[in-house]
């Protein structure tokens, strides 16, 4: 303890608040405690960004980031102090950043920056909010679980926040603020090592969420006629046979892409004919304009949600509807699905929910999204017994296959008990009524 104990030895002359070892009740001296101005430090030796060994102190703080007041609170923060240290988890050393510098290096960075564009925007959005709620200069290591939950409670009530005036928001919206500050503490940890650890979130429970609704999988004969609706056509005013519902044919093409792939609706209207590779059998999802199959590397940066390109391989279904798409493509257009409205410039159709609205309606179909296609595909790989992993690559998850596991573990219970009359365990044992009788 000399390099720690040194400062101890100034001259009497200073009129400096000086660190005085701190003693127990019997008068004897605390190994590595420390006390100035009424605050508790731990003295520890530790191994330095150089590589030496040298004696550092550390700030002791109570469960709530406070200051300790008392000796016993001390010698706890203490021992765990020294349980961090061997394993490896002290705080690392020199001022944390503030909050807002911290956040701006952490949007300048590729963990954001590689995000696709409307995940950035949410992004930025919520953590401004929470620089306005924790302060500008308030430093990373000082934030806690009671400072998250303030923020909670403040964006389910609305209010002034930080100068800004907030809406009372939608639990949902709040936990999708949680992900972009949970993101950042990731960055600050992992990336830039600013903090050993991320301050724990409050934790929800399901009161004030809304219950999460299950939609069942659209039937075949459903999905059937919801496509034969789609492409109905009717004798028009001039005798010609014209589409009963407008752009009818697309919102039909749309919607078996979108089933035999599981593709977002955002990443399949922005295909080109481009990404589709019949030599090698697969679909490029993310792609850019000028890309080229087999120019780029599969999951690297590419336009989806996750920021992330990727590939997905044909099934006959797909390739069938792709091939017979191909026969039908317009001549003017490098977009699997073109804009009818567009003229002389080559642009892509922006949206189809207007089309599935009038297709829905016209089948008698309920409840229907673009994103229950994706659901559709998921459900049928696993019940094809695809295996999980490949199942996320091709879907874009970059969690391998966890989400899909807790999102779809309620499938078909016709297809698990039949699934459950094909089990054989390779041994079997005689009941004990049988054995009793023999």
């Amino acid at each position: 303890m000399k390099g720690a104990e040194s400062t101890e030895r100034k001259a009497s002359g200073s009129h400096a608040a000086q660190f005085t070892s701190v003693r127990d009740y019997r008068k004897r001296r605390i190994k590595g405690l420390q006390e100035r101005n009424g605050r508790f430090y731990a003295v520890l030796w530790t191994v330095k960004e150089d590589g030496r060994k040298g004696a550092r102190r550390f700030a002791l703080l109570d469960e709530n980031k406070e200051p300790c007041r008392t000796v016993s609170a001390a010698q706890v923060a203490l021992e765990l102090l020294r349980q961090d240290r061997r394993e490896g988890n002290l705080p690392s050393s020199g001022r944390k950043p503030g909050m807002k510098a911290a956040v701006q290096e952490y949007l300048h960075s590729k963990d954001h920056t590689g995000k696709a564009e409307n995940t950035r925007g949410k992004e930025v959005r919520s953590l401004d909010l929470f620089v306005r709620h924790f302060g500008w200069e308030t430093r990373l290591d000082a934030i806690t679980q009671q400072m998250i939950s303030g923020f909670k409670s403040r964006r389910l009530d609305g209010g002034k926040l930080g100068g800004k005036e907030l809406k009372p928001a939608h639990p949902r919206t709040v936990e999708h603020d949680f992900v972009s500050l949970r993101n950042f503490f990731t960055y600050a940890v992992q990336e830039k090592r600013w903090i050993n650890k991320a301050p724990d979130f409050p934790k929800w429970g399901r009161k004030g969420l809304p219950k999460p609704r299950r939609k069942a999988l659209i039937e075949p004969e459903k999905f059937s006629q919801l496509i034969q609706r789609c492409r109905e056509r009717h004798t028009g005013a001039l005798g010609d046979q014209v589409l009963a519902i407008r752009n009818g044919d697309q919102i039909a093409d749309f919607l078996l892409l979108l089933a035999y792939t599981g593709a977002r609706e955002k990443e399949g209207l922005k295909l080109r004919w481009s990404h589709v590779d019949f030599k090698n059998r697969c679909l490029h999802i993310g792609a850019g304009e000028d890309f080229v199959s087999g120019s780029v590397v599969i999951g690297s940066a590419g336009d989806t949600k996750t920021g992330m390109g990727r590939e997905i391989e044909f099934n006959d279904q797909l390739e069938a509807h792709l091939l017979d798409m191909k026969s039908r493509r317009a001549p003017d257009s490098q977009w699997l699905f073109p804009s009818p409205r567009r003229g002389k410039k080559d642009l892509r159709v922006t949206t189809l929910r207007g089309a599935l609205s009038s297709a829905k309606e016209a089948a008698g179909v309920a409840d229907l999204g673009f994103h229950d296609m994706r659901h559709l595909f998921i459900s049928y790989c696993l019940m094809g017994k695809t295996d999980v992993g490949t199942v996320a690559s091709w879907v874009g998850h970059k969690d391998g296959g966890k989400l899909i596991m807790s999102t779809y573990s309620h499938l078909l219970k016709d297809h698990r008990r039949e699934e459950a009359s094909k089990v054989q365990i390779g041994f079997s044992v005689v009941p004990r009524g049988a054995a009793a009788v023999a």
